[in-house]
């Protein structure tokens, strides 16, 4: 369990680094890909979105692993996967910025 908490800090750090890098990108003239995202930025609410979709997955995650001990090592490597996808993404974002400004 202790593997899967750290994994979901990550986790929550990365999200966080996307928002904070997404929002100064689009500030220095970038423009959002993903459609959803696009969506809640254009409605100011992109942060109440990232925070909502990231307690709902880290809750889900928690009890997952905490009530189905088989199920940890798929989640484990799940969470990797999905923090090594949100490295990508703000590592891509800082490029953008630095290129554009």
């Amino acid at each position: 369990m202790k593997k899967i908490f750290i994994l979901l800090l990550t986790l929550c750090i990365l999200n966080t680094l996307d928002y904070y890098t997404t929002i100064h990108a689009i500030s220095v003239g970038a423009h959002e890909i993903n459609p959803i995202s696009d969506y809640f930025i254009r409605n100011n609410s992109l942060h109440y979105y990232k925070l909502i979709v990231l307690f709902g997955l880290c809750t889900y995650l928690i009890i997952r692993a905490w009530t189905s001990p088989n199920s940890r090592r798929t989640i484990t490597w799940l969470l990797y996967g999905v923090d090594v996808v949100y490295l990508l993404i703000v590592t891509s974002n800082l490029i953008v910025i630095f290129y554009i400004h």
